[in-house]
C-alpha cells in the first residue's frame, strides 16, 4: 500500500491521533451586495451582524422583488394673462404603483396665486364696488417646456411625452392626463403584482437553493 492509500484509510476513518475529522457540507448562501460579500445561513437565511439587522439580505431581496422605485418629472411653466408674470415649476410623478396606468391632477403656480390674490384685493372690479356677484375667470395659463400641440385627447390642447409617460395637458385649467408607457411598465420589478407581506422568509430561502453553485474554499 503506497503512502496516499496509507492516508487515504487511516484518515479515511474520520479518527487519528486524538483528532476527529469530518468533511463539512453546510449550506450556505454567499451574496454579494456592491462590493460586499454577505454569507447567510442555509435553514434560516439570516446573516451575522453586529447591528441586530440579520435579516436585511431577506428584506431587501423582499422589496427589490415586489417593489418598483420608478418616477419621471415634466418641468412647466404658469404665466397670468394679465400681468404676463411668470413662474417656473416641475411636476414630479411617482410611476410606482402596480396596476396603476393613469394619473390626473392639476398643476400649479403658487407664488403666482399669491400675487394675483393680492392684486385683486387691491383693485377691485367694478362688479365688486357696486356690490354684484362676479365670476372668477382663470388667470393663470400652463404649459410643459418642450410639449406640442394635441388633438387627439379630448380635454387637453398639449402633450409631453416622456420615457416612462406621456402626460396631456388642458392649458387653461392646468389639469393633466399621465399615461404610463410600455417602457414604464417593463421597469417594473420581477414580482410587482405581489404585496411584500405575500413573500416569506421560508419563500425566499427556498427559492435561493436554485441559486448556481458555486465552490468556494473558505476557513
Amino acid at each position: 500500500m503506497n503512502k496516499n492509500e496509507m492516508m487515504k484509510k487511516i484518515l479515511g476513518a474520520g479518527e487519528v491521533g486524538g483528532f476527529k475529522i469530518r468533511v463539512v457540507n453546510t449550506p450556505r448562501f454567499m451574496v454579494q451586495a456592491g462590493d460586499r460579500e454577505i454569507w447567510l445561513d442555509g435553514k434560516h437565511g439570516l446573516e451575522k451582524r453586529q447591528d441586530g439587522l440579520d435579516n436585511w439580505v431577506l428584506r431587501t431581496l423582499r422589496e427589490r422583488l415586489t417593489s418598483s422605485d420608478l418616477g419621471e418629472s415634466f418641468a412647466y411653466i404658469g404665466a397670468d394673462k394679465i400681468t404676463s408674470k411668470s413662474e417656473s415649476q416641475t411636476l414630479h410623478l411617482n410611476l410606482s404603483h402596480y396596476g396603476v396606468e393613469s394619473y390626473k391632477g392639476f398643476l400649479t403656480a403658487n407664488r403666482l396665486a399669491n400675487h394675483i390674490a393680492l392684486t385683486e384685493a387691491e383693485n377691485q372690479s367694478p362688479e365688486a364696488l357696486v356690490g354684484l356677484e362676479t365670476t372668477k375667470q382663470n388667470r393663470i395659463i400652463f404649459n410643459f417646456v418642450g410639449s406640442q400641440s394635441c388633438a387627439d385627447k379630448k380635454g387637453y390642447d398639449r402633450v409631453k411625452r416622456g420615457k416612462f409617460a406621456t402626460v396631456y395637458l388642458n392649458t387653461d385649467t392646468g389639469e393633466y392626463l399621465a399615461e404610463k408607457t410600455d417602457a414604464c411598465k417593463a421597469e417594473y420589478a420581477p414580482m410587482a403584482h405581489l404585496d411584500p407581506s405575500e413573500i416569506t422568509d421560508e419563500d425566499l430561502v427556498k427559492a435561493m437553493g436554485f441559486a448556481p453553485n458555486e465552490v468556494i474554499y473558505q476557513a
